[in-house]
């Protein structure tokens, strides 16, 4: 399915498959940005690319609901109740937002991308890098589980009110950073959030306001790994 500058496009309770991509949106100069609404549409091995585009892809149940890779170029994409697979990236956008859904066999790619909400989803081998300055996004109440690389990787913030906020997610079962990089003291991450020295994170704050204290879980996923011993 393709669309290019159309407004209040609908599709619902369908199967797309066969195609290179499954929906292209695209708008021209001085025109309308494209705005898709899709529910319950299964997308088979055939993604959504959108050079821009305004999506919206929500499930009545997980099972009803499948993207099949995702490339969005300043955009905004919205998805709720969905399984996801396959490379998913986000690139210039502001406002997108993926919760209670499960993603699996892919990863999550969120650069220059401000103001997002990843929330109560499942990432089974499925690991998420926030980069290149993406800003003020937040990544709270995840199990990220079965990745190869660390389960979720965040790049450097330049400023303190661009942090991002990362907080009461679940790390299980995951391998070590792809490219050996370290922690800001020195040591390679294990199965958790792998940070650049100079990322930025908020702390997790109470209702009044004031940083709560960790579990002894966060505490532990969040400790630097001890390196390995000096042979002799």
């Amino acid at each position: 399915m393709a669309a290019v500058s159309r407004v209040g496009f609908t599709v619902r309770n369908g199967t797309i498959s066969g195609f290179k991509y499954g929906i292209y949106l695209s708008s021209s100069s001085g025109l309308p940005r494209t705005d898709v609404t899709a529910t319950d549409v299964r997308l088979l091995a055939a993604p959504i690319d959108a050079w821009p585009g305004t999506i919206t892809f929500t499930g009545t149940r997980q099972d009803a609901c499948l993207l099949s890779g995702l490339r969005l170029v300043d955009g905004l994409i919205t998805i709720e109740r969905c399984t996801v697979t396959r490379q998913t990236v986000m690139v210039r956008g502001t406002g997108s937002a993926i919760r209670s859904s499960t993603l699996t066999g892919g990863s999550l790619t969120v650069s220059a991308t401000d103001q997002g909400t990843f929330t109560r989803n499942v990432f089974d081998a499925f690991p998420m890098g926030l980069s290149n300055d993406s800003r003020r996004n937040l990544v709270r109440a995840n199990v990220f589980k079965n990745s190869a690389t660390a389960g979720l990787g965040a790049a450097e913030t330049f400023l303190p009110q661009d942090a991002n906020t990362i907080e009461d997610n679940e790390f299980t079962g995951n391998g070590l950073h792809p490219s050996g990089l370290v922690d800001g003291q020195g040591h390679t991450v294990q199965g958790g959030i792998h940070l650049s020295s100079r990322a930025a994170l908020t702390p997790p704050a109470t209702s009044s306001g004031r940083p709560r204290a960790r579990s002894p879980t966060e505490a532990a996923t969040r400790a630097p790994v001890a390196p390995p011993p000096t042979p002799t």
